[in-house]
């Protein structure tokens, strides 16, 4: 008999959002491999972005169902933020800005406590919904497995009721981010995000993680639960999302992209900023030659890092896209720059927006923000031969500098003389493909 799988995850199709594409396509092949799925996410609330390319025959087929917040969360809170959004991004409001008065740092303080406390009601809430619905819909012994994932404590706490009440028999949480990141967040929030995950891990049968370097934020006596799962791509996404004309990458500006999230600052460019503002000053080097689109929520953040460079001129603003629209972009580019950060207390952060250079096998230029060189984020660039990744704590800081510059001179010259750039992906990047990393889940699953 096909295994039955209860999937509970606040991130899912056709919700246009990084996080939902992981367990969307790991539904998706499980679905092939003959696994039985139901999937409990939440309601699409009136902010919420859709992306419908996410919505494959596999995710229509599967028995999915949509739970609310409570009518009370959504008149208090839920609106009353959603209007705020719309104003900016939540990560604009709890970072403070460069060289900010105290009374915008209080704010931003204020800001991000209150956003923190809105985040355990809301997961108590739709936790609360979850149960409700689960106990007057299933069964004892209805699931042979419950999978919940990260981000969203209530996934994990509703799987974890499943599990006790013998709903499922094995519960894997899977953290596609750990619960207890240390960028921006105060000691007391550290201290009981650090809690929640430790009762997780504790409660769980297996948990699931991207990085091998984020084992380090997980303790080290729930290391045994630990398994290793990437994020990754899926090349059926590139059969509607292929450029609709060539004519975009003959041209003859070297075209680099970023699209997503800049964290209010906790990622910049300065590097390439640094780079090109260099190279303005020799003879063999046009500053036309260059463009940088940008698709996302926080042009005004990277117009500032451009800015500290007088580079704010070879900027493009596409504005929030959909997810086949800033894959669309990607693959007309010519480069890819993708930012993370590596720390002493937060490493193998490795974004989602990685994998999709790799499927449209576009030039990644990596940049790595914080303060330990060697991360897992440049070792796989180097391993599947993407392209380029300069780290700021480098200890060749100047060497890699200086290749950072050749790259970007080598690729304009490459562009000139041919209207294209060319990248050399081996074989080694198919390991971060979705159906290789579904095979990997099942076996964990099989095990059991």
């Amino acid at each position: 008999m096909n295994k039955r799988l209860l999937i509970i995850t606040t991130s899912f199709a056709p919700e246009n959002e990084i996080g939902s594409v992981r367990m969307t396509k790991l539904t998706k092949y499980l679905v092939r491999l003959g696994y039985d799925i139901t999937v409990v996410s939440p309601e699409l609330h009136e902010i919420s972005r859709i992306d419908n390319s996410l919505l494959s025959k596999e995710i229509r087929s599967i028995k999915k169902y949509n739970i609310s917040q409570s009518s009370w969360f959504i008149k208090i809170f839920l609106k009353k933020r959603n209007t705020m959004l719309k104003k900016q991004s939540a990560s604009n409001y709890i970072k403070p800005k460069q060289g900010g008065n105290n009374i915008q740092v209080l704010k931003a303080f204020i800001y991000s406590h209150l956003q923190f406390l809105y985040t355990i009601i809301r997961n108590l809430d739709w936790k609360r919904k979850v149960v409700g619905f689960i106990k007057d819909n299933f069964i004892e012994s209805q699931f042979d497995i419950v999978l919940s994932s990260y981000p969203s404590l209530a996934s994990h706490w509703s799987a974890n009721w499943v599990r006790k009440n013998n709903i499922a028999k094995i519960w894997l949480a899977d953290f596609r981010d750990p619960i207890n990141y240390e960028i921006n967040s105060s000691w007391l929030k550290l201290k009981i995000n650090t809690y929640f995950q430790n009762k997780i891990l504790n409660q769980a049968d297996y948990a699931t993680c991207v990085s091998v370097d984020l084992f380090k934020k997980f303790n080290s006596r729930y290391h045994y639960k630990l398994k290793y799962l990437p994020n990754g791509f899926d090349n059926e996404d590139l059969e509607s999302d292929l450029c609709d004309s060539k004519s975009d990458k003959n041209k003859l500006k070297l075209t680099f992209c970023y699209v997503g999230s800049l964290y209010g600052g906790a990622r910049n460019l300065c590097s390439f900023f640094k780079a090109i503002n260099s190279m303005k000053t020799e003879d063999s080097f046009n500053i036309d030659t260059i463009k940088l689109i940008y698709a996302g929520k926080e042009f005004e953040e990277l117009y500032r890092q451009a800015s500290e460079f007088n580079l704010t001129s070879i900027l493009e603003n596409k504005g929030s896209v959909s997810r086949s629209e800033s894959i669309k972009i990607q693959n007309c580019s010519d480069v890819i720059v993708v930012v993370t950060w590596n720390t002493e207390k937060d490493q193998g952060i490795l974004t989602g927006k990685l994998f999709e250079c790799f499927l449209t096998k576009t030039i990644v230029l990596g940049i790595v923000n914080g303060n330990v060189p060697k991360s897992e984020f440049k070792n796989i660039i180097t391993r599947v031969n993407g392209g380029f990744s300069i780290e700021d704590s480098s200890l060749e800081y100047e060497k890699e500098f200086d290749d950072l510059k050749s790259f970007i001179y080598q690729k304009v010259i490459e562009k000139q003389k041919t209207r294209y750039v060319s990248s050399q992906y081996n074989a080694n990047v198919e390991e971060f493909n979705y159906k290789n990393i579904t095979l990997q889940l099942s076996s964990y699953f099989n095990k059991n």
